[in-house]
């Protein structure tokens, strides 16, 4: 029994002790968040100081990159539309082009095909004129035959 007091009574001191250190570390803290020098705090702060820093310079780092970034692709941006301008243009001239070739086919084809019909009128009328010059040849010869018999008998 007396073994078992000793220990109940060192538990009890031990509690007590541990109790006491524990609202000893509770009033340290609670100046530490007041504004006390507590190390621990300080260096807490000076920490998130020095994030913050870092933080604000990453920032500021990105920001500029994103700038140069975005001041490229504005010039480049420029350059392609400059060249699509410039294509554009020469498609349009193209399109001029294959406008004017294409009246000009469609004139020459409605000159070949005139051409064509006075062809073949010509060619009706030579073959009438053939035909015309046959009967005057033949009419001819009858008449000059006539013609000698009559001189003949005269």
């Amino acid at each position: 029994r007396k073994v078992a007091r000793k220990k109940a009574s060192s538990a009890v001191g031990f509690l007590q002790v541990s109790s006491q250190s524990d609202a000893e570390e509770d009033e340290a803290l609670e100046e530490g968040f007041g504004g006390g020098s507590e190390p621990g705090v300080g260096d807490l702060t000076a920490t998130l100081t020095e994030v913050k820093e870092q933080t604000s310079a990453e920032h500021t780092a990105i920001t500029e990159a994103e700038e140069k970034s975005s001041a490229a692709y504005q010039e480049l941006s420029a350059s392609l539309q400059s060249e699509v301008d410039v294509r554009q243009a020469a498609v349009t001239e193209i399109q001029s082009a294959i406008s004017s070739s294409e009246e000009a086919e469609s004139r020459d084809k409605s000159e070949l095909l005139s051409a064509e019909r006075l062809l073949a009128v010509t060619k009706s009328q030579l073959t009438q004129l053939k035909v015309d010059l046959e009967d005057k040849k033949k009419d001819f010869a009858e008449r000059t035959k006539s013609r000698s018999k009559e001189t003949e008998h005269v």
